[in-house]
């Protein structure tokens, strides 16, 4: 997301803010060190999702077309998984206060018997 604000904002690899001023906010944030950033931006220029331009103040990467539809496919995927887990949780609570319901209804019953 960091790198398709960073293309939001300017994005010419001449003169966008280099990798490391991009993704440097995020080692904090998210408690990630240097290595796994190298890693994932390895891994998404060898699957051709970042296009990177070395420069002499540092290497500007900006994501792709192909880096824009996975992000978008990552981003879909993960709005129905929230989805389908909201729906989960709900049909479980459904189930319990069926099931309350129940109990408090042979209890009465059996009250009256």
């Amino acid at each position: 997301m960091a790198l398709k604000e960073e293309w939001e904002r300017d994005p010419s690899h001449l003169t966008c803010r280099i990798e490391s001023v991009v993704l440097g906010p995020l080692k904090s944030k998210h408690k990630i060190e240097d290595a796994d950033i190298t890693r994932g931006i390895r891994f998404l220029i060898d699957h051709r999702m970042l296009d990177a331009v070395n420069r002499n103040d540092g290497r500007a990467t900006l994501p792709n077309p192909t880096g824009f539809e996975y992000l978008a496919a990552y981003l879909a995927s993960e709005k129905k998984r929230s989805k389908d887990e909201f729906d989960r949780r709900f049909r479980v609570y459904a189930v319990i206060i069926a099931v309350i319901a129940a109990v408090i209804a042979l209890v009465t019953l059996l009250r009256k018997l």
